[in-house]
Formats: C-alpha cells, sequence, structure tokens
C-alpha cells in the first residue's frame, strides 16, 4: 500500500512539472533487453503448453501510453479504476496471434498460476526488446505495487533541464528516495544500439579497406596492361592514326576484362549478401543503392586506370614510342 500510495504522489507531482506533457511509470522500460515470455491459457484451451501462444507481460500505469506515444488502436487504456480488475492491453500483434479473425476486446484469458484477465483495449505493437527484432505479442496490465519502477516523463524540454525539477518532486514525495541517473529516449536507443553500432563500424571499416585495395588492384593491373602497349601506339601514330580513335580503341580492348571482372563480382557478391543480413537493419542486403554505389567507383577507377596511360602515350613522340620495350 505505500509503494502504491508513493507512485501515485509521484505521478501527480511530476505531471505537474513545467514542460511535462504526461508522466507513467512501468516496471520494465522499452529496449531493456529480452523480456520472459508466459503462455496464454484461453478457456478450453487443451493444447499442450509448448503448443499455446506466448506473450510477453509489462505493468503500467494509465499514462504509459500517451507518454511514449502508443496509438491506441481498438477499445480504451487502462485507468486507475482497473485495479484488481484484471483489466488488460494487448499489443496489435497478441490480437492477431492469440485471436485471428476475432474481436479480442472482451476477451478473457489467464497466465498460470494467475487470476483471470480481460481485455479492454489494443495498443499499436513496439520493438521491446531490440530494434533489429519484430514486435513481440504483448499485454499491459495496470502496475500495482511493485517493488522496482521506471518513471516516463513525456516532455518538451531536454532531459538535463528536467532532471533537477524532477528530482526535487521527488524528494518533496519522500525525501529518502534516490534518484538514479536521468536519460532521454534517444539515450536508450543509441544504448541498445551500441553493440550493433560498434559491429557496423568494424565492418564498414574492413569494406573500405577492400574497396581501396581493389581499386588500387584494378587501377595497377589494367594500367600495366595500357603501358605494355605503348610500341602499338607509337606505331599507329606514326602511320597517322587520330588521337581519338586511337584512345576509344586501347580503352575499349582494356575496359572489356575489367568490366567482365566487375559483373563476376556483383554476381558474387549477390550470393554473399546473406551473410551480412544480420548486420544490417532497415536496409536490405540487395540494396540497389549500395551496389549501384560501388559499381560506379570500380567503373570510374577502370576508366581512370586506362584513361592516364594511354594518354600518357599519345603524348609521346611516336619515335620514342617506337623504340619503349
Amino acid at each position: 500500500e505505500q509503494r502504491s500510495e508513493f507512485w501515485h504522489r509521484v505521478l501527480a507531482s511530476t505531471s505537474a512539472l513545467p514542460g511535462v506533457e504526461s508522466s507513467a511509470v512501468t516496471d520494465w522500460l522499452p529496449l531493456a533487453g529480452a523480456m520472459n515470455d508466459d503462455p496464454v491459457h484461453l478457456p478450453g484451451d487443451t493444447r499442450p503448453e509448448a503448443e499455446r501462444p506466448f506473450a510477453s507481460y509489462r505493468y503500467v500505469s494509465p499514462a504509459y501510453f500517451r507518454a511514449l506515444g502508443i496509438p491506441l488502436l481498438r477499445g480504451r487504456e487502462l485507468t486507475w479504476a482497473d485495479a484488481g480488475t484484471g483489466a488488460v492491453v494487448i499489443s496489435a500483434d497478441a490480437a492477431n496471434t492469440i485471436w485471428p479473425g476475432i474481436n479480442p476486446i472482451g476477451q478473457k484469458f489467464d497466465v498460470s498460476p494467475g487470476p483471470a484477465l480481460r481485455v479492454v483495449g489494443i495498443v499499436g505493437d513496439t520493438r521491446n526488446v531490440s530494434l533489429s527484432e519484430a514486435p513481440t505479442p504483448m499485454v499491459y496490465a495496470l502496475y500495482g505495487s511493485r517493488l522496482t519502477g521506471s518513471l516516463i516523463l513525456r516532455t518538451r524540454l531536454p532531459a538535463t533541464t528536467v532532471a533537477s525539477e524532477l528530482r526535487r518532486a521527488i524528494g518533496s514525495v519522500d525525501s529518502s528516495v534516490a534518484v538514479p541517473h536521468v536519460r532521454s529516449m534517444g539515450q536508450i536507443v543509441s544504448t541498445s544500439l551500441a553493440p550493433r553500432r560498434f559491429e557496423t563500424l568494424l565492418t564498414s571499416l574492413f569494406a573500405a579497406a577492400a574497396l581501396l585495395l581493389a581499386c588500387l588492384g584494378i587501377y595497377g593491373v589494367v594500367s600495366y596492361s595500357v603501358a605494355r602497349r605503348t610500341h602499338e601506339i607509337g606505331i599507329r601514330m606514326a602511320l597517322g592514326a587520330q588521337s581519338a580513335d586511337v584512345l576509344g580503341q586501347v580503352m575499349g580492348r582494356a575496359v572489356m576484362p575489367a568490366f567482365l571482372g566487375l559483373g563476376a563480382g556483383i554476381i558474387g557478391s549477390l550470393g554473399l549478401t546473406r551473410l551480412l543480413s544480420g548486420l544490417l537493419y532497415g536496409i536490405k542486403p540487395t540494396d540497389p543503392m549500395t551496389f549501384g554505389g560501388v559499381s560506379l567507383i570500380l567503373t570510374a577507377v577502370i576508366l581512370l586506370a586506362c584513361y592516364v596511360p594511354a594518354r600518357r602515350a599519345m603524348r609521346t613522340d611516336p619515335a620514342t614510342a617506337l623504340r619503349h620495350e
């Protein structure tokens, strides 16, 4: 009873802070890591527990959905009057998983062991474990006198600005309660992405090094191939060939094997992209922009490797070119 009264007073005090639009409490913050899934027991369901639908359970105060911007899709949100009634709100994914094709509002279920629960509303799906994992079925129950909790404020002000006022507001309720660090939702998202960001950075560095080595290798091989034709270029120039014609012929013969290699590399990359799918978020392994950008870079390197030595050879005096070995 004291914990419940404490949270009611904290929510009332923090909601009145300047710039705060809503205040809520939950037992588990979004993107805070894996949650335990429990089976959903439906009336008359005789299937083994392993075959029943599973859902993650989170305890929240009524303003939780407004604080995090989770839309209400059907029914209603929780209120403090729902205490002890078993009223819960479920996510859209839970509705489609547990009651496919059926209106879940008013449906009852339970978590063994536990009292019967009744669905009063459906809200939008959220990514609770990480941004890379698909939304999971969620059941939101009313926050009661739980031992620990995280306070959520929706505010127009920066977290650092609200922190001092927040500590004073909680201190006015109970001065013996210590307030831990205050973080913005952006910081929480950034922390959850830290391992993925590090992996992506390493992959990007290796990819950049591989691209640089490929460019240097292509330039060196193609440039050497064209430079070896200096004697041929001298003969053509001595016989009156035009510079543009010689340049076009030399480049055409030099770039053909390079483009064949580029095409083979693209085909091979398309077959190996599945190995990188676990490191990508919000982008397909076969992203056309990426393949197009890399192809343009390598094409530019190929053309430059052909043009520079060919141009240099054509500017050489034909007599000197004829003596070139």
